[in-house]
């Protein structure tokens, strides 16, 4: 009797070994099966979002009963996810057009409600309440880099603004101070003096490097306009001490070339060296002048 028993034992132990073996592998091949539909019900909603009908019809698949009660299945998930990942592109390509376009030129509370309105207009498009707090929350991880690039871009556009004015009011003075500066008139090219020094100075909140760039090219555009003295007050003055080697350097090869233009000697010079040289003069005697 205690055989026939232990007999009935193992006989239902490996009845009930076998039955959790069989439930476990039909567990593990439906989650298999599970996860290949939710793929491919995934890939069905990522496709039907690159369309406007499919577009449409998430908003309408959105309002069913089904989704209010059960929420979103995989196909509706990935359609929100393919038209919040679009419309989140085409935001930050918008920004970065209008930041290159006009958004460079606006302060930075004019450009913080350009983007609130470019985000008010992407999001109205919408009436599923889950798309449009996907995109807000997007957009929103989107906009320091929006915000960095736009404070760079706003700020080499305030230096520009900058320098031309710098450059412009330098060479408008020099334009009107030369006549005084050519003159015996001690006082004339003493007031002329005073209002280069005033159109020479850094301009204020002007970076220092934008200001030494200026002065290159403005000196550099005076010295090729004939205006050397505007050369000679700034050297004078020490404002080209603060110059690097390279910006010194250029400014020195401009100075040379306008005291080159400027040496009537060296051009009668030149002048008979043309000739020598293009009558077969004598070597010697070219070489020599040359």
């Amino acid at each position: 009797s205690a055989q026939r028993q232990d007999v009935t034992v193992q006989r239902d132990d490996g009845k009930q070994r076998l039955t959790n073996a069989l439930l476990k592998a039909a567990g593990q091949v439906g989650e298999k099966v599970s996860r290949e539909q939710d793929r491919r019900a995934a890939m069905e909603g990522y496709n039907m979002a690159a369309t406007e009908e499919g577009r449409k019809a998430t908003e309408e698949m959105s309002k069913s009963w089904k989704v209010k009660i059960f929420g979103p299945d995989a196909k509706l998930r990935w359609t929100q996810e393919r038209i919040v990942m679009d419309q989140t592109n085409a935001l930050k390509t918008k920004l970065d057009l209008d930041r290159e376009d006009f958004g460079h030129k606006m302060t930075p509370d004019e450009w913080r409600k350009h983007t609130d309105t470019v985000l008010a207009g992407a999001v109205d498009k919408f009436e599923d309440e889950d798309i449009k707090d996907q995109i807000t929350m997007r957009y929103g991880q989107n906009l320091t880099a929006v915000t960095r690039d736009h404070e760079k871009a706003h700020a080499a556009f305030v230096q520009y603004e900058e320098r031309e004015a710098f450059m412009n009011s330098v060479s408008t003075t020099a334009k009107m101070a030369q006549d005084d500066i050519e003159s015996d008139d001690p006082q004339r090219i003493k007031d002329a003096e005073q209002r280069i020094r005033e159109a020479y100075t850094q301009p204020e909140g002007m970076a220092d490097d934008a200001y030494r760039s200026a002065m290159v090219s403005v000196v550099s555009n005076e010295l090729a306009q004939g205006r050397g003295e505007m050369y000679e007050f700034a050297e004078r003055e020490g404002l080209l001490e603060h110059l690097d080697f390279e910006q010194q350097e250029q400014l020195e090869t401009q100075k040379n070339i306008f005291d080159v233009k400027h040496d009537e000697q060296f051009m009668i010079d030149m002048k008979s060296l043309e000739y020598i040289a293009s009558t077969g003069g004598d070597i010697d005697q070219t070489v020599a002048l040359a």
